[in-house]
């Protein structure tokens, strides 16, 4: 079938009685020149997540001329990613991945099409949790994982973590979230913070590092040998189940019989009686022993006396070891005689002089049978010689406290009196007469305000 071109129809006649007119009577208008090409402006662009944009279709006909007023239809190839409304604006969706994602919005007109391709951002982070908790052991691991989220929470994917820790000493934690605590033998639980940081949001967990368990303890030495008063240091050695030495942990000592050997908190044992008893150290429910068995004292040690010398009556000062803390046990002796104690600790002992010769003599401490060595001491005792009938008066307690009569010849006779200011014949007056008398002494008591009258040949 042929089609005669298209463009207004007319049509000639004649008119009768007329010259020859041509007319041309035209039947209709040139039809409109067709879409060739459409061109969607911009060609490109980037949104955020719940961004706009208004888009552009530009309308090419055949003849090369722009065309107006043709109906364009707006289409997206994503609608869930994003819309376009009939006047070709773009509304972008939500991306909850963590990387841009592209979507075509094609303008069509006539059958003809054009496009543009916008990219749609990630929805931002808005807040991180970090999902994982527990208690470490040192040297053991838990993995966490962060769980960033959007303004209305929505969970978002495919964005990578940092991860940090307030204090590596405590634990450290891999790239992948993996925490692991430090190694650490100490008796404290440590705590520290993990840090999860998205985009510019963090969350942050906080984890405790507990001690390490105590699974065996050693007492050291397993035995100890004491004599009474001597002191001995137990050490208490603690370890874990693998062997590992832990430090810094309670240990409490005790003693199975005070009554032999006692000990201090700080593991210090003392015999106290001869015997055999057990001490036990215990630390978190574990605990070992040492045997302690106590035997005699040994002898005390005189180390010094002072003053080097000293009258009857006077005190003497002994410094040394292994006294005992009770006066009364404790027997000093000054040339062979016993001397007063006044004072007692375990290193010095105070005692009264008692009247001896004058010159050297030894002085001796003893504690519980055993006895020290001897160390000297420089005696001063005024001696005197009284010709027959010659009377001395020692007024004072210091003047008569030790007196030394000599015996011109070899041989004398002395005869001592003591006068007492007491009122009642049954009070005693203590006094001492040292010698080789020839016959027992008499003593013989008067009437008060007369002088007491002892005699003792020498």
């Amino acid at each position: 079938m042929h089609r005669s071109p298209r463009g207004p129809r007319c049509r000639a006649s004649r008119l009768p009685g007329l010259a020859l007119l041509l007319l041309v009577a035209c039947t209709g208008a040139e039809p409109p020149d067709p879409v060739q090409r459409v061109t969607v402006s911009p060609p490109s662009a980037t949104l955020a997540s719940g961004a706009t944009q208004a888009l552009t279709a530009t309308l090419t006909g055949t003849k090369g001329g722009a065309l107006a007023g043709r109906p364009v239809t707006w289409s997206s190839g994503n609608a869930a990613l994003a819309t376009v409304s009939a006047a070709g604006v773009v509304t972008a969706g939500r991306v909850l991945g963590g990387a841009n994602e592209s979507v075509t919005i094609t303008a069509t007109s006539e059958a003809v099409s054009g496009s543009a391709t916008l990219a749609v951002q990630p929805v931002p982070v808005a807040a991180v949790a970090v999902q994982g908790s527990g208690t470490l052991r040192p040297g053991g691991t838990l993995q966490l994982a962060a769980a960033p989220a959007s303004a209305t929470g929505e969970p978002l994917t495919g964005r990578p973590a940092t991860w940090t820790t307030t204090d590596a000493a405590v634990a450290t934690v891999s790239a992948e979230g993996v925490v692991t605590a430090a190694a650490y033998a100490g008796p404290l639980t440590r705590e520290v913070t993990v840090i999860a940081s998205v985009e510019s949001r963090s969350g942050s967990v906080s984890l405790a590092v507990s001690p390490l368990a105590v699974a065996a303890v050693q007492v050291a030495p397993a035995s100890v040998a004491l004599r009474l008063d001597e002191v001995a240091t137990l050490t208490a050695a603690l370890r874990d189940a693998t062997g590992t030495a832990l430090t810094g942990r309670t240990v409490v000592w005790a003693s199975a019989n005070p009554a032999v050997a006692t000990v201090t908190q700080a593991g210090l044992v003392t015999g106290v009686a001869v015997g055999t008893t057990t001490i036990v150290a215990v630390s978190e429910g574990q605990s070992a022993s040492a045997t302690v068995v106590v035997s005699g004292r040994n002898p005390p040690v005189l180390a010094a006396v002072s003053p080097a010398s000293v009258a009857g009556g006077g005190t003497l000062t002994l410094t040394g070891t292994g006294f005992s803390a009770t006066p009364t046990a404790n027997r000093v002796t000054v040339g062979g005689a016993a001397a007063f104690v006044l004072a007692a600790t375990a290193t010095q002992l105070t005692v009264r002089v008692p009247c001896v010769p004058g010159g050297s003599a030894n002085v001796v401490a003893t504690v519980e049978g055993a006895a020290s060595a001897p160390r000297p001491v420089t005696m001063v005792v005024p001696r005197h010689a009284l010709a027959v009938g010659e009377v001395l008066l020692r007024e004072s307690a210091d003047l008569s406290a030790c007196n030394e009569l000599a015996a011109p010849g070899g041989a004398a006779r002395y005869l001592v009196m003591l006068y007492s200011t007491a009122t009642s014949q049954n009070t005693l007056i203590d006094l001492q007469l040292d010698g080789n008398p020839g016959a027992p002494a008499a003593v013989r008591a008067v009437a008060p305000a007369a002088p007491a009258l002892l005699a003792a040949p020498e």
